[in-house]
């Protein structure tokens, strides 16, 4: 329960610091930094019983995770070359040219579809160079990648994890 807590706290922070570094409010450094603080916050309260490996683990986690996350954001003419050729190929497809509205609601569909499919990719390759990063350092990631792997978020689901791997959490 307490898991369950301070995971959905640290999330709603997190997603506070990226929505001011995405509205212009926070500069690079300034944003790297509040996620590591956040993840460094939430490691130790997440592993109450080696606090200081908790927080290193949050910590670089969390910075590794948005300095990669961020490199890997498409740009906006790179989205916007992505949405016209998806355009275009549904063109293609149904053989015919798009009026004006046809086109700008099929931009729309290729700019949501285009935008899921980054954000997940980027998650993905962020959460597993992190965990990388964490195996480097020394630190045990087993448990973090399961939860990523397994999007774990329910109290119950982690007790069946923890069981399933018994000491090597």
């Amino acid at each position: 329960m307490r898991s369950a807590a301070v995971q959905q706290i640290g999330r709603a922070v997190a997603t506070d610091i990226g929505a001011a570094r995405a509205g212009g409010g926070l500069g690079y450094m300034p944003h790297k930094l509040l996620h590591g603080i956040t993840g460094a916050i939430t490691g130790a309260l997440l592993n109450p019983d080696n606090i200081a490996s908790g927080a290193i683990a949050g910590s670089m986690g969390a910075a590794v995770g948005e300095v990669i996350a961020e490199e890997l954001m498409p740009t906006d003419d790179e989205m916007k070359a992505q949405i016209s050729q998806r355009v275009d190929q549904e063109q293609i497809i149904k053989g015919r040219l798009f009026t004006p509205a046809e086109r700008e609601q099929a931009a729309q569909a290729a700019a949501a579809d285009l935008q899921a499919a980054a954000k997940f990719d980027i998650q993905l390759k962020s959460r597993l160079a992190v965990t990388a990063t964490m195996g480097l350092m020394g630190l045990d990631p087993v448990k973090d990648l399961i939860l990523i792997l397994f999007k774990v978020s329910s109290a119950h689901e982690q007790i069946f994890i923890n069981s399933l791997l018994g000491s090597a959490l």
